[in-house]
C-alpha cells in the first residue's frame, strides 16, 4: 500500500487535517483506536487502520515505507513521545510533528525538525480568510 501521510488520530483535528489534504490528491491513511471513528472515516472513503500508540509494536505496523509525514493529533504528551521513539527506531526520516498542544510541554520537541508544523487555528476551509 502506497501511502502519502500517515495521519495519527481522527477526531476533530484530524478529520480536519484530512480535510485540508484530500484535494491534494495525496494518499492518507487514517489510524485510530476508536473503532468508531474508523467507521466513521471508513464511510468517508479514508482508509483507515486500527492502531493503538500504546502497543509496544504499534508504529512496526504502519507502512513508513512510503510515507511522507507522519501527522499525530494525539493530545498526549506520553503518546507523542512513544510514537517518535518508535519512528526513530524504525528509521523513518521523513517529517514528523506532534499536535501544537503538546509543544509548550515539550521542549524538546524542535528536535524533531518537522517542516511544516500543524496549527490547528491556521486550518480553515480554502478561500477563507481570518
Amino acid at each position: 500500500m502506497r501511502v502519502d501521510v500517515i495521519l495519527l488520530g481522527l477526531g476533530r483535528f484530524g478529520g480536519a487535517i484530512q480535510r485540508q489534504l484530500q484535494p491534494h490528491n495525496l494518499s492518507i491513511l487514517g489510524i485510530d483506536f476508536d473503532p468508531q471513528a474508523l467507521r466513521l472515516a471508513a464511510a468517508q472513503g479514508l482508509p483507515v487502520q486500527y492502531g493503538d500508540s500504546e502497543d509496544p509494536e504499534f508504529t512496526a505496523s504502519l507502512p513508513l515505507s512510503s510515507a511522507t509525514v507522519v501527522v499525530s493529533t494525539l493530545p498526549s504528551l506520553e503518546a507523542n513521545a512513544a510514537i517518535h521513539h518508535g519512528l526513530e527506531t524504525a528509521g523513518f526520516r521523513a517529517t514528523s510533528s506532534p499536535p501544537p498542544t503538546t509543544r509548550p510541554r515539550w521542549p524538546s520537541w524542535n528536535s524533531w525538525g518537522p517542516s511544516a508544523p500543524c496549527c490547528p487555528f491556521s486550518m480553515r476551509p480554502s478561500g477563507q480568510r481570518s
